[in-house]
């Protein structure tokens, strides 16, 4: 029986939106910040290093699920057997339900700081909790066309913001370049390669694509266009704020934005901009727990994910008002990003040795 939450009907385009959605979203938050004072000057690397490190994983499991039959479960139950299969798809469910629950809370303490500053927190996040569960529910076709029509806007609006703060570039603030060392950005570069690991949603969710060809290219497209938009946004950042004072900004981006002074009559340019990353927000926390519903619907078999989508967006609302403050919610993203590195890097290894061993053998016998 065929799964209506496999269709196969994605093309190229909307795989790429959806691994650039999936994959962009905290260069809106606070991670430049964070970033730029763990690295200094070197920063603006920082993406590039985890990026590349992200590629390379995709195509270890790229090239599994070539060769393997399936969507990523079916792919560790052949290779590996059923445990196997069932740990990976609970390990992967936490590591993606754990970012939605993150994304979930930043984007609403930043939707309060920036914009609602005297709306109540728990309205907030339940009329984003609303919209996300209505994606869910209208299915994955819903959440990759959407983030197809947003891209082009995100894009727009992002380089025109360059543009706009032309004036204000100091090519000084990039010395020393090395930063705090090259082994410190090259070692910060491969640990924080774990927020990418959302691009394994187009492996997971394979079957949903039109083949494989379309899951590489996307991959490719959309992961390369979101690490060299990320790594344009970090330098630019630097190149206005430099560290000393980049360090200290709680929403880098936002705060690039309300420099743009046009004339007396355009200014603030950065309430229209508000509205933008907050879709995109949105969609990433759509796109990530989606991936949720649909391991657990694959692990447990059933024909629909309608069903449990109400229900799992909920607990995301609930668990994302847990945590007493944003500082907490900083340091509970830092560790998240320690284990999804075991999730990017550790399985597509195992995978990959056990996929090469078993050809081996075929061809010994």
């Amino acid at each position: 029986m065929k799964m209506s939450y496999r269709p196969g009907q994605a093309g190229l385009a909307e795989g790429v939106a959806f691994a650039f959605i999936a994959t962009v979203p905290r260069i809106f938050l606070t991670t430049p910040a964070i970033t730029t004072g763990q690295s200094g000057e070197l920063s603006w690397a920082v993406p590039l290093i985890n990026g590349v490190c992200s590629m390379i994983m995709f195509f270890l499991i790229l090239y599994v699920a070539e060769r393997v039959p399936g969507d990523l479960l079916a792919v560790c139950r052949q290779l590996l057997g059923n445990p196997f299969a069932w740990l990976t798809g609970l390990f992967y469910i936490a590591l993606f339900w754990g970012n939605s629950i993150l994304l979930l809370r930043q984007y609403t303490e930043n939707t309060l700081v920036t914009a609602l500053p005297y709306v109540d927190f728990h309205i907030v996040i339940a009329w984003y909790s609303f919209v996300i569960g209505f994606f869910i529910f209208t299915g994955h076709s819903t959440i990759i066309r959407v983030s197809y029509l947003v891209l082009p806007w995100l894009l727009a609006s992002i380089l025109a913001v360059f543009a706009l703060l032309a004036s204000k570039y100091n090519v000084y603030n990039l010395i020393p370049w090395q930063g705090n060392g090259l082994i410190n950005g090259l070692k910060l570069g491969i640990m924080v390669a774990g927020y990418d690991i959302s691009v394994f949603a187009l492996i997971i969710m394979a079957p949903s694509f039109q083949n494989h060809r379309t899951v590489r290219a996307a991959g490719i497209y959309g992961l390369s266009l979101s690490v060299m938009l990320k790594t344009l946004i970090t330098l630019v950042y630097l190149l206005v704020f430099g560290t000393e004072v980049g360090m200290e900004k709680t929403l880098p981006f936002f705060e690039m934005s309300r420099l743009i002074y046009i004339s007396r009559f355009v200014q603030h340019v950065e309430a229209l901009l508000i509205a933008l990353w907050v879709v995109t927000g949105l969609l990433a926390i759509t796109a990530n727990l989606y991936v949720v519903v649909y391991l657990m619907s694959r692990l447990l078999n059933l024909p629909a994910i309608r069903p449990i989508a109400p229900l799992i967006t909920v607990i995301t609302a609930c668990l994302a008002m847990l945590p007493k403050n944003f500082d907490d919610v900083v340091v509970l993203d830092g560790s998240f990003n320690l284990v999804s590195g075991a999730g990017l890097y550790f399985i597509p290894v195992i995978l990959t040795l056990t996929t090469l061993l078993k050809l081996r053998k075929k061809q010994c016998g």
